[in-house]
């Protein structure tokens, strides 16, 4: 049994409320200790009668379970991903055995707590405004970096055209703010006598933004690079060299904060994106300059732009696997139509009169403009192979470009050129050496029997499930460096030194010479007895993979004892990788 209080903001699931609880104590055999814990709840939502809310208090009876290793070769390990945030444990939690304490609180509110109630009244305000359920989604996301409600045909449309950093609150929209904000008081105080008062107001106003947010990583950066930079400005000094160093200053007070946010791909995509726009973008603004407005900012818009996409380029490509196509002028238009729409929702929330009306409206608009450059093959480049050492060989490549179109030297067009020839050669080897592989493997999906065979540029899917191959095994088919993919079904793997079975149909054998076969992959119940195991002379191992159930497993396992023959579950122990000669 355990006391705990919700340290975040519920998500709803369809069939559970999904909670991170920081337990404070446990209580075991009548004594009550302190046991310090952050976990994930799952909390069935048939019978939950009140709503869960941030920084309640409960007592609740559950077995702590931690977070399972990927089962899968490349798939995404769900694992590391939690304890980078601190999180252990993860527990299903009955309704009645879920109870608030009305009259129990911590010794100490943490400033978080505070921030997370004004997050979640603002929520309640986006929700109950009339919005749409589309542009709800979207405004809590612009506003408050609350993303688990979107849509998630309207997320993948934002990732393929390149503008999914505008629907997770980022330090994009803290620099909008800070434009704004210096704008405005321009207005005011164009001669800028009162730079101090300035400073402090533009702080207040971009720390309570943070406040709001939940004190994202991406918002604490540009909140604290701003106010290095208001500083800057105080004491009159600002070079290009200043703001690098204080954008690398910002991320090492960060990671002495928190040094697992190294592992967060947001911090890391939002450091590259700044240096891009630091040190690319100035370099080639300087040289061109366009004299009329429209077209100007048209113009500066787009290299900042690009700078931001080249810079996050190896970030991208590592994580992602893909690139999207249009990425330019999608910014064009959704950046600034996303900023008019945050700056509508701060209305929505003060109740303004027919707001509601104008976000349904623009958000529609941005959903439908966006989708349209997410149609057709051409849209974006999916499934690109790209390693840790491309990652390095990528980066290299592009800050010695920067170093040229910065200094003008001609080494650093020499090295940029080097690297670029060693990459190149380094790829070709690494694609020749992955076209002579053979590999056999069989996957670990829950109730499904999915195999692969990799036969030098070929992988052959006995079976092919869309949503599968999304979720676990893009990631390891993409390793396989351009392989063709095609499905084809199968039930016999034989090699010069291997003959490998497949039996997938109950009551039901291939014709052919069993006395030949070394290997057999049991599928979808297919029980085997004893019989047909002395009739399989030369097998020495049976794989049982995750379509079997488990009564089946068990009576194969104690017969593949009783015969001398190593036995393979696939639920238990991962997929079975075999390499084939």
């Amino acid at each position: 049994s355990y006391f705990a209080y919700v340290s975040e903001i519920p998500s709803e699931k369809p069939k559970f409320m999904k909670c991170q609880l920081q337990i404070t104590h446990v209580r075991l055999k009548n004594q009550v200790i302190p046991f310090q814990a952050e976990i994930i709840a799952y909390i069935k939502k048939d019978f939950l009668k009140n709503k869960i809310l941030p920084g309640q208090f409960y007592f609740f009876n559950a077995k702590l379970s931690t977070a399972q290793q990927p089962k899968n070769p490349g798939e995404f390990n769900y694992a590391d991903y939690l304890n980078h945030k601190h999180i252990y444990y993860s527990a299903f939690i009955q309704p009645n055995e879920f109870v608030h304490f009305k009259t129990y609180k911590p010794n100490k509110m943490h400033l978080t707590f505070f921030a997370l109630n004004i997050k979640y009244r603002l929520l309640a305000k986006i929700h109950s405004s009339g919005l749409s359920q589309n542009a709800s989604a979207i405004c809590s996301a612009l506003l408050t970096g609350y993303d688990d409600e979107i849509d998630a045909a309207v997320m993948n449309a934002f990732a393929h055209s390149g503008t999914l950093h505008v629907l997770s609150v980022s330090g994009l929209h803290t620099g909008l703010i800070y434009v704004l904000l210096n704008f405005i008081l321009n207005l005011f105080d164009p001669q800028q006598r009162f730079k101090t008062a300035r400073f402090v107001l533009i702080t207040l106003i971009l720390w309570a933004f943070a406040l709001i947010t939940g004190f994202s990583a991406p918002v604490l950066r540009a909140v604290l690079m701003f106010n290095f930079l208001g500083v800057a400005k105080l004491i009159k000094r600002h070079s290009p060299i200043l703001n690098v160093n204080i954008l690398l200053f910002s991320a090492f007070l960060l990671l002495f904060y928190n040094v697992d946010f190294i592992f967060d791909v947001g911090f890391l995509l939002s450091y590259t994106a700044m240096l891009g726009i630091l040190v690319l973008a100035p370099s080639v603004l300087k040289k061109f300059k366009v004299k009329n407005k429209i077209l100007n900012y048209c113009f500066e818009s787009s290299v900042v732009s690009l700078a931001a996409t080249i810079s996050t380029l190896p970030i991208t490509l590592f994580y992602f696997n893909q690139f999207p196509t249009w990425f330019v002028l999608c910014n064009l238009v959704v950046v600034p139509l996303s900023f008019l729409i945050l700056l509508l929702t701060f209305l929505l929330v003060f109740k303004t009169i027919f707001v509601n009306l104008i976000i349904n409206a623009l958000i529609n608009a941005m959903v439908l403009f966006i989708r349209f450059f997410n149609q057709g093959k051409y849209s974006y480049i999916n499934d690109i192979h790209f390693t840790g050492a491309d990652v390095l060989f990528l980066s290299f490549f592009i800050l010695f470009i920067c170093a040229f179109l910065n200094n003008k030297q001609f080494y650093s067009i020499v090295f940029s050129l080097l690297i670029l020839i060693t990459w190149q050669v380094y790829n070709l080897h690494d694609s020749f050496k992955s076209k002579q592989q053979k590999h056999f493997f069989v996957y670990c999906l829950k109730g499904k029997s999915s195999m692969l065979l990799k036969n030098n540029n070929l992988a052959l899917y006995n079976a092919f499930d869309t949503t599968s191959f999304q979720y676990s095994l893009r990631k390891h088919y993409i390793g396989f460096n351009y392989a063709l993919k095609c499905q084809r079904a199968y039930n016999l793997v034989k090699t010069e030194e291997e003959c490998i079975l497949l039996l997938n149909q109950p009551n039901s054998l291939p014709m052919i010479d069993k006395s030949k076969v070394t290997k057999i992959i049991l599928a979808n119940n297919f029980c085997i007895d004893e019989k047909l195991i002395r009739q399989l002379k030369k097998v020495n191992l049976i794989v049982a993979d995750a379509s079997n159930r488990l009564q089946i497993v068990s009576k194969t396992e104690y017969l593949c004892r009783k015969f001398g023959i190593a036995f393979y579950n696939i639920r238990k122990s991962g997929a079975y990788t075999m390499d084939l000669k």
